[in-house]
């Protein structure tokens, strides 16, 4: 299912194109018109990133998840990107990051484990 094909990032002027997104599924209130798919208890979208956040933090909670919020879990989603080998730039448009130093965040930390992990092999495969 695409749950959508063009989305505008909340945090920049950069917009998304995910021709396919199999992996998230959505079930689409009968009410909702256009691209909303989150709706508050009123049946409405979220008026602010903020709002969504704090029922984002509520949802949780509840689930026994204390501690979780949307941003981490977009973090974890970067990092997760990092480690299978997408790039930076790749993480960029996922994300909505107009400047690569942003999604680089995600892309350093694993660039150098893996470094340092290619580099302990070759020393282990040397003779001594």
């Amino acid at each position: 299912m695409i749950i959508c094909s063009s989305i505008r990032a909340m945090a920049t002027t950069a917009s998304l194109n995910l021709s396919s997104f199999s992996s998230i599924r959505a079930t689409r209130a009968a009410s909702a018109q256009g691209k909303t798919y989150l709706l508050n208890a009123k049946g409405r979208p979220f008026s602010t990133p903020d709002s969504l956040g704090n029922m984002f933090r509520r949802w949780c909670d509840a689930a026994g998840l204390q501690g979780r919020s949307a941003h981490g879990v977009r973090k974890a989603a970067g990092h997760l990107l990092a480690q299978e080998g997408c790039s930076q730039y790749q993480i960029m448009t996922i994300h909505g990051h107009t400047q690569a130093q942003t999604s680089e965040i995600y892309t350093r930390g694993v660039d150098r484990w893996k470094m340092a992990r290619d580099a302990m092999t070759s020393l282990e495969g040397m003779e001594w």
